[in-house]
């Protein structure tokens, strides 16, 4: 069974030598792709362009976060990596929203939520599936 580790260990071998086409393609909303950030190679989903600037918003499937990056930082992702599927799951505590009039958390609340879960395995009791896409 593959696991994140394997994948991600097929692609730094993959993409290292993996040179960019002189062509330049461009990236769609929603196109799947691998992206290059802090010298690692990771799967990544395209949620924004900006042509001006030569730079793509990705969202790290397997991770969950977004980055702006260069479209030099970006290839297409081969088949061989599409089959593991995403490993972030976006998620939300039930019945726990903001106070109003604010509608996203304070930085306060943010940092101490992240350090009270940050590093550890977390149990969840799913209590409702809301398929976005």
């Amino acid at each position: 069974m593959e696991t994140l580790q394997s994948l991600k260990a097929a692609m730094q071998e993959f993409y290292k030598n993996k040179r960019l086409d002189t062509d330049y393609s461009v990236y769609g909303n929603g196109e799947a792709v691998a992206v290059k950030s802090r010298r690692e190679w990771f799967r990544g989903k395209v949620i924004d362009t900006d042509p001006d600037k030569e730079e793509v918003e990705v969202l790290y499937i397997d991770f969950g976060n977004t980055e702006w990056v260069s479209e030099h930082d970006i290839r297409h992702l081969e088949l061989q990596f599409i089959h593991l599927p995403p490993q972030a799951v976006e998620c939300s505590l039930n019945r726990l929203v903001p106070r109003l009039p604010v509608a996203t958390w304070p930085d306060a609340a943010s940092a101490r939520f992240l350090s009270l879960v940050e590093g550890k395995t977390l149990v969840a009791y799913v209590v409702k599936s809301i398929w976005r896409h």
